[in-house]
């Protein structure tokens, strides 16, 4: 099993394999910093992830672009020779659990005080206080 925690690039879509299993594709990006030694400076670097969620398509609409998952699977690498002769590689994970973070993209609206539990504070109140 692999955890993976990233940023959702596109809109999960729904696919069907040969058989008619459907199966939710979308892919997360991970970024992790390492220090390059040749310029003497930090950099990110992007891993991205294809996922495939297989016997949850309801899953799909609720996956959007920009949303951070927590995706936990099982993980397989996959490479391919392009047009020019040259090899590819890609990470894939079979999706066995996802943990949504934060609210969907553009969804969240702005939180009032009093809603957050503050409320107006009068400085004359604490002006007797020791500390």
């Amino acid at each position: 099993m692999c955890t993976v925690t990233g940023t959702v690039t596109r809109n999960a879509n729904v696919g069907e394999t040969k058989t008619g299993l459907k199966i939710v594709n979308f892919t997360v990006a991970v970024e992790y910093p390492y220090y390059d030694k040749k310029e003497e400076k930090k950099k990110k670097r992007t891993a991205y992830w294809n996922c495939h969620y297989y016997r949850a398509e309801k899953v799909a609409e609720h996956i959007l672009m920009g949303q951070v998952l927590e995706v936990v699977g099982f993980p397989y690498p996959d490479s391919f020779v392009k047009g020019n002769d040259e090899l590819n590689s890609q990470l894939h994970l079979i999706v066995d659990t996802i943990k949504f973070h934060g609210a969907k993209p553009g969804k969240s609206k702005p939180v009032k005080k009093e809603q957050a539990g503050e409320q107006n504070v009068n400085e004359d109140q604490f002006a007797d206080l020791p500390f």
